[in-house]
């Protein structure tokens, strides 16, 4: 390579590096919720058929706000519905007004994940904590429930598991305060 266009491509990628740590540190921060909900979406089982119907028809319609931000994470799986495109891996969304359920309108495509994984639930309150951090936090499971029964809990077919009471019991104090958590799920309401 020839020692002028050398140092014209050094001089391009000092540049583009420049602009880059610089549009960095010039990037206005996200502003912080009153609340910020969180809601986990276990529907890669039987309950596919309402992941769709849920996030559009109970989360969407409110959508996010100033105020109080929305994320959910929902898995899907093969065989129960074929709405929005019939996607069936797992997907975030920041919840907005009017919002469709589709994979255009997800924040990110997490590829399948493992909702009866404990890192899976660290992972989506770690990133919504970044991204969407707020004066308090709600966190609620939506999906198959049996409270203390193992083997119920957040059931995730593709992947044969469940997130169980005893696995949340560990994950829990490692993600920082949670104001409330509750669960759309069965029989999750019993002592």
């Amino acid at each position: 390579m020839h020692k002028k266009t050398r140092s014209f491509v050094t001089l391009v990628a000092v540049l583009v590096l420049f602009s880059t740590l610089t549009g960095a540190a010039l990037a206005a921060p996200v502003p912080r919720a009153k609340w910020t909900v969180m809601v986990y979406i276990s529907g890669d089982n039987n309950l596919e058929d309402y992941v769709v119907k849920d996030l559009e028809l109970e989360l969407a319609p409110t959508g996010s706000s100033a105020n109080v931000q929305v994320v959910a994470l929902a898995d899907r799986g093969p065989g129960y519905d074929t709405s929005r495109g019939d996607w069936q891996s797992t997907k975030l969304y920041h919840v907005t007004q009017g919002m469709l359920a589709d994979s255009a309108s997800a924040v990110a495509d997490w590829g399948e994940r493992d909702m009866g994984d404990k890192q899976t639930l660290i992972d989506f309150i770690t990133w919504t904590k970044t991204n969407y951090p707020a004066d308090h936090y709600a966190l609620y499971f939506w999906g198959h429930g049996w409270n203390w029964h193992p083997g119920y809990v957040m059931q995730d077919d593709t992947n044969a598991d469940t997130l169980d009471l005893d696995e949340l019991k560990v994950a829990l104090p490692s993600l920082g305060f949670i104001d409330v958590v509750g669960y759309d799920g069965c029989n999750m309401a019993s002592l």
